[in-house]
């Protein structure tokens, strides 16, 4: 055997890792692969993040628990190109979710800088996910001035007009709709040249980029410029074709571009003149638009005719009848109609179109929609309405034919606030005409209703309802159904509303209301009870004088109306005309409280029966009415002086003559009977009465019976109730002085005869002439407390007085004055004094002015003192 050759070296180790395939179905294995350094690895982990991430939001917030987003930054600017490609793919797709923006924008401020920087990438798939992750972040605002300043808007604009993949185009399409909601990034968008890459899009072959196109469009025509740049690109040629059948998708962003553009009178100029009106109008006539579609387009309609001009174009195109074409088709969409009637009340501002809308019987299809289900429709019908027959007599005449006037009260009484607000308008526009206020006013539930909404918590409502008081109480009826329903009450309550027109309206309604003497009567007993009232609460002279200019300054605790009329009319921010005329009306009504509180009577204040004096009214006490101080006790108190005499009418029915001769006899051929009919009632009398007629009698009588019962009852409870009713006593002496100043003073040839003569015969029923410096012995205050015994009373009727000082004798001159028809004044002093003030022409002078004199009525009566001089000055003070 041979020798054995010397063994070779051995081979080096093997230190390579045999490969090995995982097959992992958890996410937290492939998110910690992710800090492999293997590309394979990476780019198989990266690709099975971005689809896991693609199936939901919960994969989303799941992979961010894992950390995932900080591992995935830096493989974004991988040298792996399909690394890069998934990492930026994963990254895009989880920034849809709003919790993971507000972590990545925490963890790297740069994200949206990197993300920039990849637009210019050569990679198409990773330009496109670029564009997607600035579209995502560009959904918080927070995000759009970020890529603003960062330079972002100009790559996508130029990625989306000349980029060759669908994707990339819809993607910073996507980006760019995002950043023109904003307004400081919307002129930033639109002065980088997006309109015109918009128009091209317009004509894209793929909807969703016309989609997108079309919307980033819409919100750039809000404003002027973009609606010009558009119309210089011919824009409305390029977006009318897509209201066809043939692109069903678009119809709604393409009426979105539309009703921005057209409001602008030029573009409804351009779009009628090159025909695109008519295609809009037939658009919306057509079977095949969506009802979304065509309530888009009422709302366009309506946006367009807020432009006077545009209104004009659009009732030559014969709008009208459009709308209502479609009210009558649509009448099971609320979304609809209310869009239809919203744009019917803007049209209706045109004379012409609010012409054409009741030639065309459109009004009572408005009207058929007032009680329908739906407050919005009901609200928008009414609004409708409310503006077609605003100064319109034939709409409103259309309207009440329609029913409209019970089905508007209806809807003031169940509806909702606006709903009531809207109705009050249409009736106040249609009781303009005195018939068809007549009939509103017929259907008794609306003063019920108007009681009921004046209480409500809505300034709109208390307003409208005090306005619509001020259309309809312009009558006697009216102003009866107003204080039947207690309206008056709620009404004056609203004097204390913080709201100006509340206040206005209600004053101008009290000015309305206040000429009819039932109803000043109610709004001066408002706030005032029986058992409120003290003996503090009588009237007595004070010691300051009050001139007539300053009598609102002065707080009068009167009935609550005026209570609250005087605080609006103190108040330098709150006082306006309506209160003080409100104010002076209401206080003229009642001349009582007039002479009260203001302390004169002009010439043309006529007095009359119960007339009462109490005297100037103590600050903070009450303005009572004659009923209440009738039932007060006597007391050491000012006496209460009354005039109160019998009218004319009266006395003619006293002096009335029963009339014996007014009974019916029987006439001769009467009292006679014929033999032939004697000899039947003999026949007649002689028959027996069965028992049916003796039970008929018996029946009659106990009827007789009862009624004649009832009758007395009646006339006890009417005479209780006459006993617990103060009635002032009748003044007979004042009636006899009335009836000899008419046969003795208003005969006298001159008016200066008259006022002299009348002056003396006052002084003569009152205590003759009395010397200044006698007056303290005249002793007329023991007369007057004598008088106040006889009467049981603290009120006196003027004509009982024999010994009557300045203000008794004052006011017995008025109440004369005004019987024979003489002007005169009576103004209330201090300490007991007043006068009265006339006009006199001088001696053999018949031009004008004349002059004021105070007639003397005490130390020379009959003498007239001009006033202002020294004599007049000494008369009207101690």
């Amino acid at each position: 055997m041979g020798k054995k050759s010397k063994k070779e070296a051995d081979a080096a180790p093997n230190t390579s890792f045999t490969p090995v395939t995982i097959e992992s179905k958890n996410c937290s294995t492939v998110v910690m692969m992710l800090g492999s350094e293997e590309v394979e690895v990476l780019m198989k982990s990266t690709e099975a993040i971005s689809r896991f991430a693609i199936k939901s939001d919960e994969n989303k917030l799941q992979l961010h628990s894992l950390g995932t987003i900080k591992k995935l930054i830096p493989l974004i600017n991988h040298e792996d190109r399909h690394v890069k490609r998934y990492a930026t793919m994963a990254y895009a797709v989880m920034v849809k979710h709003p919790d993971i923006r507000i972590a990545l924008r925490r963890a790297d401020p740069s994200c949206i800088t990197s993300a920039i920087q990849l637009l210019n990438d050569d990679d198409e798939i990773c330009v496109e996910f670029a564009c997607l992750f600035l579209a995502n972040m560009a959904t918080d605002f927070v995000n759009k001035k970020l890529i603003c300043e960062s330079g972002g808007i100009e790559p996508l604009i130029v990625h989306a007009n000349t980029s060759n993949d669908p994707d990339v185009q819809k993607n910073s399409l996507d980006c760019l709709s995002f950043l023109v909601q904003d307004a400081e990034c919307r002129n930033a968008v639109k002065d980088a040249g997006i309109i015109p890459c918009l128009m091209d899009k317009i004509t894209s072959d793929f909807p969703a980029i016309q989609m997108v196109s079309l919307k980033t469009l819409a919100q750039l025509l809000q404003e002027e410029q973009g609606r010009k740049q558009f119309r210089e690109l011919e824009g409305l040629a390029r977006v009318m074709p897509l209201l066809t059948k043939k692109y069903p998708d678009l119809h709604m962003v393409a009426l979105h571009v539309l009703s921005n553009c057209l409001v602008d009178a030029d573009a409804m100029d351009e779009i009628r003149n090159n025909g695109g009106l008519n295609q809009l109008l037939n658009f919306l006539n057509e079977s095949y638009p969506t009802d979304e579609v065509k309530l888009y387009a009422a709302q366009a309609i309506g946006r367009a005719a807020k432009n006077a001009r545009n209104t004009r174009i659009l009732h030559e195109m014969n709008i009208e009848q459009c709308l209502v074409n479609m009210l009558g088709s649509h009448v099971d969409n609320e979304d609809i109609l209310v869009a239809i009637c919203r744009a019917i009340a803007i049209l209706s501002d045109n004379l012409l179109a609010k012409e054409t809308f009741g030639a065309i019987d459109g009004i009572p299809l408005v009207v058929a929609l007032i009680p329908h289900e739906s407050s919005c429709v009901q609200r928008a019908a009414c609004l409708a309405l409310a503006s077609t027959t605003l100064q319109n007599l034939h709409n409103s005449q259309h309207a009440v034919k329609a029913n409209a006037v019970d089905l508007l009260i209806s809807a003031i009484s169940h509806g909702k606030d606006m709903v009531v607000v809207n109705g009050s308008a249409c009736l106040i526009n249609m009781s303009t005409e005195v018939s068809i206020r007549q009939e509103i006013l017929k259907n008794g539930s609306l003063m019920p209703a108007i009681a009921k909404r004046l209480g409500s918590c809505n300034p709109l409502v208390q307003s409208k309802m005090a306005e619509l008081l001020s259309a309809l109480v312009d009558g006697a009826d009216a102003r009866e159904q107003m204080v039947q329903c207690n309206v008056l009450e709620p009404l004056v309550a609203l004097l204390r509303s913080n709201d100006g027109t509340v206040r206005r309206n209600v004053c101008q309604a009290l000015i309305r209301c206040v000429s009819d003497p039932q109803v000043s009567d109610v709004l001066l007993r408002i706030g005032l009870a029986v058992e409120n009232t003290t003996e503090n609460e009588n009237t007595a002279e004070p010691t300051a004088t009050t001139t007539t200019t300053d009598f609102l300054s002065c707080r009068v605790d009167l009935s609550r109306t005026l209570d609250l009329l005087q605080d609006i009319n103190n108040s330098e921010g709150r006082r306006m005309n309506s209160s003080v005329q409100a104010f002076n009306k209401l206080i003229e009504a009642n001349l009582s409280a007039k002479y009260c509180v203001v302390g004169t009577l002009a010439s043309h204040d006529v007095t009359g029966c119960r007339f009462y004096d109490p005297g100037r009214i103590h600050k903070n006490a009450k303005f009572l009415p004659l009923e209440l101080l009738g039932k007060k006790a006597v007391d050491c108190e000012r006496a209460v002086l009354l005039v109160n005499y019998k009218s004319e009418e009266e006395e003619n029915e006293d002096n009335k003559t029963p009339d014996l001769g007014g009974e019916a006899r029987p006439s001769s051929g009467e009292a006679h009977e014929s033999p032939k009919h004697s000899r039947k009632a003999k026949t007649c009398s002689t028959k027996k009465k069965n028992k049916e007629e003796k039970l008929r009698e018996e029946q009659e009588r106990l009827q007789r019976e009862k009624e004649e019962q009832e009758r007395l009852e009646q006339e006890q409870k009417e005479a209780l109730l006459k006993e617990s009713v103060y009635q002032p006593p009748l003044d007979d002496h004042l009636y006899r002085y009335i009836q000899q100043v008419v046969k003795t003073v208003a005969p006298l040839p001159t008016h200066q005869e008259q006022v002299i003569a009348l002056g003396q015969f006052v002084a003569s029923c009152m205590g003759g002439e009395v010397e200044r410096e006698r007056m303290l012995e005249f002793g007329w205050q023991l007369h007057i407390a004598q008088l106040k015994v006889q009467f049981k009373s603290n009120i006196v009727p003027i004509g009982e007085i024999k010994r009557g000082t300045y203000f008794h004798r004052a006011l017995l001159y008025k109440v004369l004055a005004d019987r024979i028809g003489i002007p005169c004044t009576l103004v209330r002093g201090s300490y007991n004094l007043a006068w009265n003030e006339v006009m006199i022409s001088p001696s053999g002078v018949t031009s004008y002015p004349p002059m004021k004199c105070i007639v003397d009525l005490m130390h020379d009566p009959g003498r007239l003192m001009k006033t202002g001089t020294s004599e007049a000055q000494v008369y009207q003070t101690i």
